[in-house]
């Protein structure tokens, strides 16, 4: 009996096809003839999976935290940046909705996600993620969501970072006016504005 379970296990885990609505990717004719403990079994070994990958994944965000956070604390002049949407609208339903102002900061090598709130019907909604931004000292990149299709890049020297910039991101689902500088340190840098 355990052979023939360890064997039915094994067809099970080679027997995988692309997209099927079974676990494991498992054929409807293989589904078919496989015992209702194999059956189980497949749903079991799939929970297992899908566990392991979302505790993998977990730690994979609690180190880019941690080495975000270490990256913020060892930062010099010109590797943060903070940044001010202060105008802007999404577009939702074929309806414009002013956004609320937000700040957020970036630092140099990461990117960050940020989510935009926006008035709609005299509520408060949340476009999630709706920002992606990356910075590398000399350039910062806003983009419309995680595609990274619609983006808006903004270029310049220490210098000219430091003084301020701003630039207009104008992508299908949200428009918005971003003003940007650097982050000081605590260490004087006189850039006359």
């Amino acid at each position: 009996m355990q052979i023939r379970y360890a064997l039915g296990l094994i067809v099970l885990l080679f027997g995988l096809v692309g997209c099927a609505s079974h676990p494991l990717g498992i054929d409807k004719e293989t589904w078919e003839r496989m015992s209702p403990e194999q059956q189980h079994a497949a749903y079991q070994k799939q929970a297992q999976l899908r566990a392991e990958r979302q505790e993998r994944q977990r730690q994979h965000e609690a180190l880019m935290a941690q080495q975000k956070q270490q990256a913020f604390e060892q930062a010099g002049f010109g590797d943060k940046l903070q940044c001010v949407v202060r105008q802007g609208h999404v577009q939702m339903s074929k309806e414009t909705h002013p956004i609320t102002p937000v700040g957020f900061r970036v630092v140099r090598g990461f990117s960050e996600q940020v989510d935009v709130e926006y008035q709609r019907q005299n509520h408060t909604r949340t476009y999630s993620q709706a920002l992606n931004i990356e910075f590398d000292g000399m350039q910062a990149r806003f983009c419309e969501g995680t595609q990274q299709r619609h983006c808006a890049v903004m270029a310049g020297t220490t210098r000219e970072f430091a003084r301020g910039m701003t630039t207009l991101l104008e992508a299908p689902r949200i428009h918005a006016r971003i003003y940007c500088e650097l982050e000081q340190d605590g260490t004087r840098h006189h850039y006359r504005r």
